[in-house]
């Protein structure tokens, strides 16, 4: 499936399946198959993330602990929460943006 996916020529996978066994299979194999592939797994138990680590996982998610922690700021700090939601929606001339400078640079 990875392959007729096209994972040979892919940039990133995203994994993310409801079962945490399957996105560590889903995740050593995808990363066999294509070692440069940025991958971003899906985790439900928080136990399982350190899996996906060592699975070759470039990035683990738990929808949990970030709906967890995007609450918690939406009770603290509403108004950071709406900045961040603004800038992202597509709808002004703001963005963020990431930049990264090779060693030696002279920025």
């Amino acid at each position: 499936m990875l392959r007729r996916a096209g994972i040979d020529h892919a940039r990133g996978l995203v994994c993310a399946v409801d079962s945490d066994a399957e996105n560590v299979y889903i995740t050593l194999i995808a990363h066999s198959l294509n070692p440069s592939l940025a991958i971003v797994s899906r985790v439900s138990e928080a136990a399982s993330a350190e899996r996906l680590t060592h699975a070759s996982a470039s990035s683990v998610v738990s929808p949990y602990i970030t709906s967890g922690r995007r609450m918690a700021l939406l009770a603290v700090r509403p108004h950071v929460v709406d900045f961040l939601e603004f800038t992202r929606a597509g709808s002004s001339d703001f963005r963020i943006e990431e930049i990264r400078f090779d060693a030696g640079s002279r920025l």
